[in-house]
């Protein structure tokens, strides 16, 4: 064991449990899935990249001392309940965490046990700063950090009918009904509603491309949450 570095799971630092870790690894790469086409007459198959990528698998090396160490349920209920995971070498993104997917004990000796751990992750990371920005502006432009295109969460102010247009798509605008005071259009669920209860809309709810958005709404008031992703 080289260092005493940490992870965070669902906001908790695992110090706090008496867990430490060995120099966390740097960021796994996560590759684009693909679809392949048979099409009659072609002799090659046609590949075609998806935006989606796989799940990551994240080996995080750690190691528990007598001296210091928790009750292993209580360890074990934090491990296996992660929704959320950070790196001490990588505190500014956070990963989404699928499953638990191997936490195996080795006792070591001398007080010391060590834990091999695997977390299935999402395949991109994402911003750990993602402040809610803020608009009264029909049309204004938006900033987009990262290295994939993200699915902000849109939170509309208003009465009636609302739209929303992203970089000109007005073919895909997003149209919502019956608006009662403000409505949720959430990027990344796809649905938009006020309070868990499904709101009437049409169109697309639109994603930001990595660069300047530009942004048009009839809304009194947007606040976007852009949760920039990484690879």
């Amino acid at each position: 064991m080289t260092g005493r570095d940490f992870i965070i799971v669902n906001g908790v630092s695992s110090h706090e449990l008496g867990l430490y870790v060995d120099t966390p690894p740097m960021p796994v790469m996560s590759t684009p899935m693909f679809q392949t086409l048979n099409i009659p007459g072609r002799v090659d198959a046609l590949t075609i990249k998806d935006r989606a990528r796989e799940d990551i698998p994240v080996p995080i090396s750690a190691y528990l001392f007598d001296d210091e160490a928790h009750d292993p349920n209580e360890l074990y209920n934090y491990l296996s309940n992660a929704k959320t995971l950070i790196t001490s070498k990588n505190a500014n993104f956070y990963y989404k965490v699928r499953r638990l997917e191997t936490l195996t004990p080795e006792y070591q000796g001398h007080g010391k046990q060590h834990l091999n751990i695997v977390f299935i992750c999402e395949g991109l990371r994402y911003a750990v700063d993602n402040d809610t920005i803020s608009s009264r502006s029909q049309e204004f432009t938006v900033l987009v950090n990262g290295t994939e295109f993200c699915q902000p969460v849109f939170k509309l102010f208003g009465n009636g009918t609302i739209q929303l247009t992203v970089n000109d798509d007005v073919e895909n605008a997003l149209t919502i009904y019956d608006v009662d005071g403000y409505v949720v259009a959430d990027g990344e669920k796809i649905i938009c509603h006020k309070d868990g209860q499904f709101v009437k809309s049409k169109g697309q709810i639109p994603f930001f491309a990595v660069g300047v958005n530009k942004v048009q709404t009839n809304a009194s008031v947007i606040e976007i949450t852009k949760n920039e992703r990484w690879i």
